[in-house]
């Protein structure tokens, strides 16, 4: 379980809103992402920062804009440059604010304007409520009433499901699932006629193990402007790793009794999945688990070996031989109380640097060790 307040989940101040958000005047049509061929447009929001994103879909002509009544320059927009930040204002008062832009001064040969849409910032955007009673996971959530509002999880695995606080006055959310290989946007309705938590609205499983990013926005809109007086409140997150092929630990041993081996791939029965003997294997994910516990004794690696996360609860075991990789997302090597344990071979870390010798600890090798033990690497 990922829980609101924890790091990976991040919640922002800033919303996007496309050109149809604004009062468009003149013979505005559509074409691709933008809006194109119109005379002015008016745009009213609520924030401390906007920018304005646009450019020309022909030609060349200047954009003229002012902020509740007052003109803050000229933005020139050429043929070919039909995306890009013509305003950014900052240090605006965090209210209600108004701009009008106004299209002028059309080259000869011809000018079409290309609107693509506004950038808001506002202050304040989520709010973070603590110490509720309502059974939400660690007593807080995040909750905006603003339309467009968004935030995002970044996670490692193969799976995932949202866990919002669903209450009468939720309403719609945008999901979009960001991974390597595709993007899957659904929309959900969060409604519930009474306040429920721990339940699932939103579920995506059996991805390929690795890392993914779930955006969320705010969806629903019950005013004229870019706000809206329903609420989104998020709770926590599900993250699955069991339906890749290793992401549940296997234990050293063939019964997880620990002692003394040879730590290879995929022919040899070392190793304790719960219910049998398996062998090791590397089918190239990033999310690979280990644990030594039982007898301590001298694991020999006979090859490079990969591994996310490695937990020694017993004192007193021995590595040598071929490197271990700590890969992927936020790896681990837990250390129990008490426990020390030898590293006779090199180990490296994600980025491929390799641990120099000497002793480490949680205080200070803060990256990726973590408990009360000590590890010694001698390689």
């Amino acid at each position: 379980m990922v829980n609101d307040g924890d790091a990976d989940a991040t919640f922002s101040d800033v919303t996007q809103h496309g050109a149809r958000s604004a009062n468009l005047e003149g013979p505005w049509e559509p074409r691709g992402n933008s809006w194109i061929n119109g005379q002015k447009f008016t745009f009213t929001f609520h924030g401390t920062e906007i920018e304005v994103q646009g450019g020309s879909a022909h030609g060349s002509g200047d954009l003229v804009l002012t902020l509740d009544g007052k003109e803050q320059g000229t933005a020139q927009c050429h043929g070919g440059q039909s995306t890009r930040t013509l305003f950014h204002l900052k240090g605006l008062s965090n209210q209600t604010h108004t701009i009008v832009g106004h299209y002028t001064n059309p080259h000869p040969a011809g000018f079409i304007p290309a609107l693509d849409g506004f950038v808001v910032k506002r202050d304040g955007s989520w709010k973070h409520s603590t110490k509720l009673r309502g059974g939400e996971l660690a007593q807080d959530t995040h909750d905006t009433v603003l339309k467009n509002t968004t935030g995002f999880l970044r996670f490692y695995g193969s799976g995932i499901e949202s866990l919002p606080k669903r209450d009468p006055e939720s309403r719609g959310v945008h999901y979009v699932l960001e991974t390597p290989h595709f993007n899957l946007w659904q929309g959900v309705h969060h409604y519930a006629p009474v306040p429920i938590v721990g339940t699932p609205v939103y579920h995506m499983k059996n991805l390929p193990p690795g890392e993914h990013t779930l955006h969320f926005t705010n969806s629903a809109n019950s005013s004229g402007v870019n706000f809206s007086q329903v609420r989104l409140t998020m709770d926590a997150f599900r993250v699955h790793k069991g339906e890749s092929s290793s992401a549940s630990p296997l234990f050293w041993g063939n019964n997880a009794n620990g002692g003394s081996g040879e730590w290879t791939s995929g022919d040899s029965l070392a190793w304790f999945d719960g219910a049998t003997a398996v062998d090791w294997q590397d089918f190239g994910a990033n999310d690979y688990c280990a644990v030594f516990s039982g007898k301590a004794g001298e694991v020999m690696l006979k090859k490079p070996m990969r591994v996310n996360r490695i937990e020694f609860p017993v004192d007193g075991y021995t590595l040598r031989g071929e490197p271990l990789h700590m890969v992927g997302y936020r790896p681990v090597l837990h250390l129990g109380s008490g426990v020390k344990v030898t590293a006779s071979c090199p180990i490296h870390s994600p980025d491929g640097t390799k641990l120099p010798p000497g002793e480490y600890r949680s205080s200070n090798h803060p990256t990726w060790i973590t408990g009360p033990g000590v590890l010694i690497v001698t390689e």
